[in-house]
């Protein structure tokens, strides 16, 4: 990761939820897919095990959510599981 790289992801970390109320309030998808892509770049840019990606993860499975509800193609929610199912893996419950 570049130095320049360590600059703009935090931006984009601010960026993204921003997009996705956008959406929220005006229901132009462009928004939306614009916050999918940046949190798909994020998180290239947070390796595994980075304290970050919980939360990226969890800000683009929002967006898919988001994006399923409006357009209902399989994919995203195929996506969505897979997410979701990436978040619980880096936080197992109890054994």
């Amino acid at each position: 990761m570049t130095f320049l790289d360590y600059w703009i992801a935090p931006k984009r970390k601010e960026l993204e939820p921003s997009l996705r109320e956008k959406f929220l309030e005006t229901e132009v998808i462009a928004g939306l897919e614009e916050a999918i892509a940046l949190h798909r770049s994020a998180l290239d840019l947070r390796p595994p095990g980075h304290s970050d990606r919980p939360t990226l993860l969890n800000h683009l499975a929002n967006c898919v959510d988001s994006r399923f509800e409006k357009v209902e193609a399989a994919a995203d929610l195929d996506e969505l599981i897979s997410l979701r199912q990436a978040i619980l893996d880096l936080h197992p419950g109890p054994s």
